[in-house]
């Protein structure tokens, strides 16, 4: 009897670590499927807003120098113009 409950009890133990990891392997699959939601999410809103993106960045250009020619500006501003829209170009 006592060998039949070790081997009972073995049985069970290894159904129990069995369960264990398979809920592991769910819980690493449901957080993966979460995380890949989370890059197509950023990925769509990254892809909505480089338009606009790009649309500020040859407003700020045309601005930039048309204050560059009335002298409203000079041309470490108007520089610091130039990068500012390019940043805005490859975000």
């Amino acid at each position: 009897k006592a060998q039949q409950a070790q081997i009972e009890r073995a049985r069970l133990e290894g159904a129990i670590a069995q369960n264990r990891l398979m809920v592991e392997q769910q819980q690493r699959s449901t957080e993966l499927f979460a995380a890949v939601e989370r890059v197509y999410t950023l990925h769509r809103e990254m892809e909505e807003q480089l338009p606009l993106l790009r649309e500020q960045s040859a407003a700020l250009l045309r601005l930039a120098s048309l204050q560059l020619e009335q002298g409203e500006i000079d041309y470490f501003q108007y520089y610091q113009s130039l990068e500012l829209a390019l940043e805005a170009r490859m975000a």
